[in-house]
């Protein structure tokens, strides 16, 4: 096990300021060079001997970790260690219910209810049986936004033949001041992660100068193949619009499992409007990322997938 002695800590001030007491504690800022998929945890000691932790450990991220730490009188000695991420709780896990090759052939029936979905994570995208709209899920709630337009929020039994999520918790936060399209969005944050080969939830924030978006007609069997689906689709210009885009990065190797490179979908802040985002480009974007190295996939047990050809 790897230990990296990182300060010493004693005290507090404590003085008047206009009247009132004003109470200042000292901190520990740390940085460490932390390792892409190493877990670390923070703790702190009276005596070098007896260690506690504090807070839940982190995740390293290839990039350098700033961890800000109040101290008490007691603290006097702070440290991070390694940790086995076997120990850990599998927050870090992307999960995904069927397959992107099982979609674009038309296996649009719902199997898998959304309030399983929502166990397995808060923040996600997918689609609907039918594939009824396009799903945003955000702060542990699903919305549906239907080819009208319309947003509304999915009930626990409606059910999804295709849903990717996660708990967020972002590992990596920018800013991107002027991104122009779509592309140039891409462009800016594939200069800022760590690595192309890993998994990346994203969740990002602004008001958008531009955002256009789009959503699909509900299907009927006979399905017919997702090409023709979206060859339907309607489109809404959302510009100016307020709102969230969360979605994914993932890398070419998993291609026949989901899209690759990025994929995101939209809702505003009132849960008024979204859809699939084709093209947007604002300012001051706030991009959050959560890293993760686990895809958990959730195969459907139906015979329209069992006996389906994937190859």
């Amino acid at each position: 096990m790897r230990y990296y002695i990182t300060g010493f800590v004693t005290g507090l001030f404590s003085f008047c300021l206009y009247g009132q007491e004003l109470t200042i504690h000292r901190a520990v800022e740390m940085e460490l060079h932390s390792v892409v998929g190493i877990y670390y945890q923070l703790q702190t000691s009276a005596d070098l001997s007896t260690w506690q932790n504090v807070d839940a450990p982190f995740r390293g991220t290839g990039r350098t970790l700033l961890k800000t730490l109040r101290t008490t009188g007691n603290q006097k000695f702070v440290r991070t260690i390694e940790v086995d991420s076997g120990s850990l709780t599998d927050e870090d896990v992307i999960f995904q219910h069927s397959t992107l090759g099982a979609l674009l052939i038309g296996l649009y029936e719902g199997d898998l209810p959304f309030g399983e979905v929502l166990q397995r994570g808060n923040i996600g995208l997918g689609t609907f049986q039918g594939v009824d709209g396009e799903l945003v899920v955000l702060d542990g709630k699903a919305y549906r936004i239907r080819v009208d337009g319309s947003v509304s929020q999915v009930e626990d039994s409606t059910l999804t033949p295709f849903a990717v999520v996660t708990f967020f918790e972002p590992d990596l936060t920018f800013e991107l001041e002027n991104v122009e399209s779509y592309e140039s969005f891409q462009q800016q944050l594939d200069a800022l992660l760590p690595s192309q080969n890993l998994l990346y939830a994203l969740r990002v924030k602004a008001t958008f100068d531009t955002l256009t978006t789009r959503s699909v007609p509900v299907q009927t069997r006979p399905y017919p193949p997702l090409v023709d689906v979206v060859a339907n689709q309607t489109t809404f210009d959302l510009a100016g619009s307020s709102g969230t885009m969360v979605g994914f990065k993932l890398p070419p190797y998993l291609s026949e499992i989901n899209a690759t490179g990025y994929h995101f979908h939209f809702i505003d802040d009132a849960r008024s409007k979204g859809g699939h985002v084709l093209n947007f480009s604002g300012v001051n974007l706030k991009v959050e990322v959560d890293v993760s190295d686990r895809l958990e996939l959730d195969l459907p047990e139906q015979d329209d997938f069992l006996n389906a050809d994937l190859e």
